[in-house]
């Protein structure tokens, strides 16, 4: 209807939204991994006291997985 029209400024400020969000998307992409951040980072686990085990057992079962594969 009237969001469906060109001139409709709704409709082309949801445009450049989505735009915008894809294009920061891209950028954080691009910055995890020139900075080498893996894909299961989670926001705030370096106050975790438990990390440390948790990675090393994550990372064990991957190499376990890895070999039987």
């Amino acid at each position: 209807m009237l969001l469906s029209s060109p001139l409709c400024p709704l409709h082309s400020r949801a445009k450049q939204t989505h735009q915008i969000a894809e294009a920061t998307a891209e950028k954080n992409a691009r910055l995890k991994e020139a900075f080498g951040i893996g894909e299961f980072y989670q926001d705030g686990s370096s106050f975790d006291p438990n990390r440390k085990a948790k990675e090393e057992a994550a990372k064990a079962l991957a190499m376990a997985q890895k070999q039987y594969t």
